[in-house]
């Protein structure tokens, strides 16, 4: 099942439009959000994915790298903060 995500990067106080599958593991995610981002900013980020934390507003918990982002609770059209 496609996902479309806002996630908001506090670092820089932008948000990022990102498509992902709900089977896709939250770690899997973060490193790809990373790496969009990055391109989006001519790689001016200093964000790693093992480090990064991805925390849903509406969910108000930190995701575990090893879930799914359906097992999450994630659904589309919700936004993430990539910390």
């Amino acid at each position: 099942m496609k996902m479309y995500l806002s996630v908001t990067a506090p670092g820089n106080g932008k948000t990022y439009e990102f498509r992902a599958e709900g089977d896709m593991p939250v770690g899997i995610a973060k490193a790809r959000m990373i790496e969009e981002i990055a391109e989006a900013e001519n790689g001016n980020i200093t964000l790693s994915a093992d480090k990064a934390i991805l925390c849903g507003v509406c969910l108000q918990k930190i995701l575990c790298d090893g879930e799914t982002l359906a097992a999450a609770g994630v659904k589309s059209g919700q936004n993430l903060l990539l910390l």
